[in-house]
């Protein structure tokens, strides 16, 4: 199983605290580890295991297929974006060093992430947020268009009356 790390300690030369975007097409076959205050931002492709924030370290989640779990240990942090996101607690002592969550809703691109598990490191300033996107009303939307209609509507009389 293939990894990746990423931070100031990786193979490749990166400067001290460097960002990495994994967009749609991308792919890692096993873990992704994020750390020494890096940041990884997931809009889309794949990763065959677990994801794991540590050192001061942020992964950024609004979209992608993640086939194992999310891990927040040592000041890392997991942000997650999309709409209906919700979490319970599942297990407040899972292994003796984590808390547990089950994790609901959709990601921005629409990627479900029901029953995923998030794991926080217990007794360390570890953390994941949930940020909600405003969705419009359906009667707000019906409005709009209403009335954009009778503007239009009142174009066209004004046009065809000069």
């Amino acid at each position: 199983m293939a990894q990746a790390y990423i931070g100031y300690a990786c193979a490749f030369s990166a400067p001290s605290s460097p960002t990495v975007d994994l967009v749609s097409g991308g792919s890692i076959g096993g873990d992704v580890t994020v750390y020494n205050s890096s940041v990884l931002n997931i809009s889309g492709g794949s990763i065959g295991g677990n994801a794991f924030a540590e050192d001061n370290s942020t992964i950024n989640i609004t979209g992608g297929s993640i086939f194992g779990d999310y891990y927040a240990v040592n000041h890392g942090a997991l942000n997650f974006y999309g709409t209906g996101l919700s979490d319970v607690l599942t297990d407040p002592n899972a292994s003796g060093i984590y808390s547990q969550y089950a994790l609901s809703g959709k990601l921005t691109d629409g990627t479900g992430v029901n029953g995923k598990s998030v794991y926080i490191e217990k007794g360390s300033p570890a953390t994941f947020t949930l940020n909600n996107a405003a969705v419009p009303e359906p009667g707000n939307v019906a409005l709009l268009g209403v009335l954009s209609l009778g503007g239009l509507s009142l174009l066209a009389r004004r046009r065809r009356a000069a």
